[in-house]
C-alpha cells in the first residue's frame, strides 16, 4: 500500500464496475487456460466497458462542486469540494484524528483527494444556488435573500432577524451549538417558518452535487 499512488487510495468502483473488473479477469484468464477466442473477447468488452464506465465517473467528479457541513462531535468543519479538490472554510478543532475520521469517507466516495488552501468567503455559489456562511450576528436592516444560511458562530442567533434580512430556503447550525440549544434553534425558526437543517440531529449537511 505504501507504493501505491496517493489517488488510488480514494479509488472507489461501483458494484457494476466490480463485476466488470472479474469478467476482464475471467475472460483473459480463461483464454491463457483455454485458448477460447470468445472467452478473450468477453474480457476485453468487460475491460472496455469499466474504462468508459471510469472514464465517466472521472468526468463527473471534475464537475462537481459541494459545500459541506460535517457532523463532529462538539466541533465544526466546512469544506468547499470543487472537483478533485478540497478545501477548508472553517474548522474549531486541533484534533486531526477527529477530523480525518470525520471527513475521509467523504473524500473517498467523492475522489476529492487533493487539498486546496483554506477558502475564507463568506458566499458561495453552489449548484445554482446561493449559500452563506454566516460568521458573526448581523445588525443590519437591509435585505439579502439567500438560499442556504449556515450559522457560523456562537451565540443566540435571532432567527425572526435572520428570516427578514437573509429570507433563507434553509437554515444550517453546526455543532459550534450543544444539542439543547440546537433543539432550541430548531423550536424558534419552526414558529418563524423556517426550515432548519441542525448538524446534531440532522447529520451532515451537503449543499450542491
Amino acid at each position: 500500500q505504501g507504493y501505491n499512488p496517493v489517488s488510488f487510495h480514494f479509488l472507489m468502483l461501483t458494484g457494476v464496475e466490480t463485476v466488470l473488473v472479474y469478467m476482464g479477469i475471467g475472460g483473459v484468464l480463461l483464454f491463457l487456460m483455454k485458448k477460447r477466442t470468445t472467452a478473450l473477447l468477453t474480457g476485453l468488452c468487460a475491460w472496455c466497458l469499466l474504462t468508459a464506465s471510469l472514464c465517466r465517473d472521472e468526468w463527473g467528479r471534475l464537475q462537481q462542486r459541494r459545500l459541506v457541513v460535517y457532523s463532529m462531535s462538539h466541533a465544526n468543519r466546512m469544506e468547499i469540494v470543487n472537483g478533485q479538490q478540497y478545501a477548508g472554510v472553517h474548522t474549531d478543532t486541533g484534533n486531526v484524528k477527529k477530523t480525518d475520521y470525520a471527513v475521509r469517507p467523504a473524500h473517498t466516495g467523492w475522489r476529492a483527494w487533493q487539498k486546496d488552501s483554506t477558502t475564507s468567503n463568506e458566499i458561495y455559489m453552489i449548484g445554482g444556488k446561493t449559500v452563506l456562511v454566516l460568521n458573526e450576528d448581523i445588525y443590519s436592516n437591509s435585505h439579502f435573500p439567500v438560499d442556504y444560511l449556515v450559522i457560523n458562530f456562537t451565540g443566540e442567533p435571532d432567527a425572526v432577524k435572520l428570516n427578514k434580512i437573509f429570507s433563507p430556503g434553509m437554515m444550517v447550525i453546526g455543532n459550534n451549538y450543544t444539542r439543547k440549544e440546537q433543539d432550541k434553534f430548531v423550536r424558534v425558526c419552526g414558529a418563524a417558518g423556517l426550515k432548519v437543517h441542525a448538524i446534531e440531529r440532522d447529520g451532515a449537511f451537503v449543499a450542491g452535487g
